[in-house]
């Protein structure tokens, strides 16, 4: 029953970190279309902690998570002035690996431009 129980907890508290993470990257999302404004140009490929830094974003500007930790989320810079990309990306995503259960599989859940968000399996693949 107590097995059941914090199960069920876990659950609720997965439920919530996936919504506050979803708004912690779209948080991100509004200060890099700021950054685009004011510089004419999205950040260079970083990794999180840097652009976090770059964007002037600490933690305290986030939801509090339990699950997952927003610097492990992905920064998938704009290749607009790259000629020979494999993928023509005109807009960065910002991606992070979530479950959406306690023991389900990972999934990648990705923030657009547009505010879409959407999710799919971990297979490595890059949005």
């Amino acid at each position: 029953m107590l097995a059941g129980i914090l199960f069920y907890v876990g659950e609720l508290h997965l439920k919530q970190d996936n919504a506050d993470t979803r708004s912690n990257l779209s948080q991100i999302y509004k200060r890099l279309e700021q950054y685009h404004t004011e510089h004419g140009a999205y950040p260079p490929q970083q990794d999180m902690k840097s652009l976090l830094k770059t964007l002037g974003m600490n933690e305290d500007d986030f939801f509090e998570v339990f699950f997952f930790d927003i610097n492990t989320a992905e920064y998938h810079a704009s290749n607009r002035n790259q000629e020979y990309s494999d993928q023509n990306m005109e807009d960065p995503v910002l991606s992070i690996r979530v479950k959406s259960r306690v023991f389900g599989k990972p999934e990648r859940l990705c923030v657009r431009k547009d505010g879409s968000v959407y999710r799919d399996f971990d297979t490595g693949a890059t949005p």
